[in-house]
């Protein structure tokens, strides 16, 4: 029996101020987005959306 190959961790992305993500919600809409922060050591991102829109999101929550 041969041993299961462990599944490799994705790169983490690096995100900036400025960059412009699709998002997706917590209601399941995906929206296009700009990042306005980077809080608590980039684990969570604050971004704009809509018309004055704000949110704080997990990198996780980054569609691509």
């Amino acid at each position: 029996m041969r041993p299961v190959p462990k599944k490799s961790k994705p790169t983490p992305r690096e995100f900036h101020v400025g960059d412009k993500l699709k998002i997706k919600l917590h209601d399941g809409r995906i929206v296009d987005a700009t990042v306005r922060a980077i809080v608590e050591e980039g684990s969570k991102l604050q971004v704009d959306y809509g018309h004055e829109e704000t949110a704080l999101v997990k990198p996780s929550q980054v569609v691509d």
